[in-house]
């Protein structure tokens, strides 16, 4: 790799410059700029800079150093995202992906300068978006541990004379379709009805003295769970929703 000239290089070569001295430059630093475009470029651009007043004394021909360096850096600032983007441009044009769409590029070129990826990263190799898909939908009807227990507690085991469940224990129903929850409520006392996702999160919760429950929640594919309480908030009965 081609070594370039540094930044106290570059400053003295400008401070010459701007001084009309380019005799005094150094014989390493001239071939150097006479021979490297980047360098040349570089020191120009630097030369613009400090040819502004507050820095050029034009009496005595000099740099004022104490502020040389700040405009050293705002050069290089300017410089920079000039160099990377010749070099990201030139890099666009080799692969000439600026000139055909992607569907036409040469397969055949492009497999066989990724050859090495291609053949030692395995997760690459063996990556079928199928298999996130069927990730998604395992994770959605995945149960809650917690409120999956008590769905097997609750399977016709009522903990209220009063209140008999109507619904199945496990609804099955499509997300198209109204949901209905239903139980016998004789004495017309009040009930909360909650809606929970199978993270454990509550989605819907009311409060009703009727003998059922439309539910209002949108539904994607998945597992939930409904659970019904009494008016001291004692647990009458969990059921599972699945969503298909």
């Amino acid at each position: 790799m081609k070594n370039h000239l540094t930044t106290e290089q570059l400053a003295l070569y400008s401070e010459l410059l701007m001084a009309k001295k380019l005799e005094k430059v150094p014989s390493k630093i001239a071939n150097h700029i006479a021979n490297c475009d980047k360098c040349a470029a570089e020191a120009t651009e630097l030369s613009f800079i400090i040819e502004d007043s507050s820095i050029y004394n034009t009496t005595s021909n000099k740099l004022k150093h104490v502020s040389l360096y700040k405009y050293i850096a705002i050069a290089a600032s300017l410089i920079l995202p000039i160099a990377l983007w010749f070099s990201f441009n030139n890099l666009f044009k080799n692969t000439n992906f600026a000139e055909k769409p992607l569907h036409k590029i040469n397969n055949t070129n492009f497999h066989n300068k990724t050859a090495n990826t291609i053949t030692t990263d395995s997760s690459i190799n063996n990556f079928n978006p199928n298999n996130t898909i069927t990730d998604n939908i395992q994770l959605a009807y995945t149960p809650h541990p917690e409120t999956e227990k008590l769905f097997e507690n609750f399977k016709g085991n009522l903990r209220s004379n009063d209140i008999k469940i109507l619904s199945k224990n496990e609804i099955k129903i499509s997300k198209s379709k109204q949901l209905l929850l239903e139980w016998e409520n004789p004495e017309n006392i009040t009930l909360t009805v909650e809606i929970f996702d199978n993270n454990g999160i509550n989605i819907e919760s009311k409060s009703v003295s009727s003998n059922s429950y439309i539910v209002t929640s949108k539904f994607h594919n998945g597992l939930y769970y409904w659970k019904l309480f009494n008016e001291e908030f004692d647990l009458l009965f969990c059921g599972k929703i699945k969503i298909k």
